[in-house]
């Protein structure tokens, strides 16, 4: 049971492992009395936000922003809208190690 909570499954996109360290901004809806907060997921790739009060889930959407990316993956900064209900909201959320480019040195020998 989640309450009136947001919780954040953090995952590799490819082997679907959870990944610890992902940092996010939850940002509560215009008129609000939760304040902006920023959490972490753990070991288990878990992060989960305060408890929110039901005027305050009343009030619209929750945005969410990655603003810091476990270790070894790309940061996606894009945001995403969460709505909060009585059972709360679960989302899981994709990350990719970034690719390895390669790139040759090419010289002209006269």
């Amino acid at each position: 049971e989640t309450g009136y909570r947001i919780i954040l499954y953090k995952v590799d996109e490819l082997t679907h492992d959870r990944l610890k360290g992902a940092k996010f901004k939850i940002t509560p809806p215009a008129g609000a009395t939760a304040k902006e907060e920023i959490v972490t997921t753990n070991d288990n790739g878990i992060a989960e936000s305060s408890i929110y009060s039901e005027s305050d889930i009343k009030k619209g959407n929750f945005t969410v922003t990655e603003i810091e990316a476990p270790e070894g993956y790309e940061l996606n900064p894009t945001p995403f809208e969460m709505t909060v209900g009585q059972d709360g909201a679960i989302k899981t959320v994709t990350n990719l190690k970034p690719r390895l480019k390669l790139i040759k040195n090419l010289q002209v020998v006269s």
